[in-house]
């Protein structure tokens, strides 16, 4: 695993956290598409979510803007800000 694709599964499980449950489902990436968009006031395309959250074996990277909106919905800046910070860590490889 990279050290992008760590930060991504790092992001993805912070995201989970600020939702309050695992996305796994389309009607979650539904769910936190809408929040997203009302916390941070920018819209994540429900499609990219399904792809980033419930596709097995992702190789493609997510659109600079969607781990950027999400890093956002994080409390970040953005995804540089993200990947960054003092606090944040990659996710360890399993």
């Amino acid at each position: 695993m990279t050290t992008q694709e760590q930060y991504i599964e790092r992001l993805k499980e912070m995201v989970s956290a600020e939702f309050g449950r695992s996305i796994i489902t389309p009607d979650d990436c539904i769910a936190l598409s809408n929040v997203v968009g009302e916390v941070v006031g920018v819209s994540v395309d429900v499609e990219a979510l399904e792809q980033l959250f419930l596709v097995a074996n992702n190789h493609t990277t997510p659109r600079p803007i969607v781990l950027s909106t999400l890093a956002r919905y994080v409390g970040f800046t953005g995804w540089s800000e993200f990947c960054t910070a003092r606090d944040i860590t990659p996710a360890d490889d399993h």
